[in-house]
C-alpha cells in the first residue's frame, strides 16, 4: 500500500494551503512559487522512477488542457488554477488529480449555492478556486488514509 503522507504530500499541501490564502486574498497566484513547486515535484518524480508513468504524464496533460481551457475562456477558470490543477497532477497522478478536482467542484458548487440563494454575491462574480482544490486534495488523503483507493 502507498504512503500517503510522505514528504512529497505534505510538501504539496503546504503550498495548496498557502496558494488557498493567497487566492482569498489577491485573487493571483504567484508564477515564481508554481515554477518551484513543478520543479521540486519534477525532480522528486524522476528520483522515483514515476516521473514517465502513465499516471503522471495524463496528470500533467490534463493540467495543460485546464490551462488552454482558461486561456480559450478569457480566464474564467484562472490560469493560476490551472496551474495548480498542474502540479496537483504532477504529484498525484491522473487519477487521484481527477478526484480532488471533482471534489473541489463539488465544494464550490455548493458554496456558490449558498451564495446565490442567500443573495451575498451575483452570479457574475467569481469565487477563488484554489481553496477549493485544497479542500479536494484534503478529502482525497482523508479518503485514502481511511482505506479507500
Amino acid at each position: 500500500m502507498e504512503r500517503v503522507w510522505d514528504s512529497k504530500m505534505i510538501w504539496l499541501l503546504v503550498w495548496l494551503l498557502v496558494w488557498a490564502v493567497w487566492d482569498l486574498r489577491y485573487r493571483v497566484i504567484p508564477f515564481w512559487q508554481v515554477i518551484l513547486v513543478i520543479s521540486v515535484g519534477a525532480v522528486w518524480q524522476v528520483c522515483s522512477g514515476q516521473l514517465w508513468t502513465a499516471g503522471v504524464l495524463v496528470g500533467l496533460v490534463a493540467g495543460g488542457i485546464t490551462w488552454i481551457i482558461s486561456w480559450l475562456t478569457q480566464e474564467q477558470l484562472g490560469q493560476g488554477d490551472a496551474m495548480v490543477i498542474l502540479c496537483m497532477g504532477l504529484y498525484l497522478g491522473i487519477a487521484k488529480c481527477m478526484e480532488a478536482l471533482l471534489w473541489g467542484l463539488m465544494a464550490a458548487a455548493l458554496v456558490s449555492l449558498y451564495l446565490l440563494v442567500w443573495k451575498k454575491t451575483s452570479r457574475h462574480q467569481g469565487i477563488p478556486f484554489i481553496p477549493f482544490l485544497t479542500m479536494g486534495y484534503l478529502a482525497v488523503l482523508i479518503m485514502t488514509l481511511a482505506g479507500g483507493k
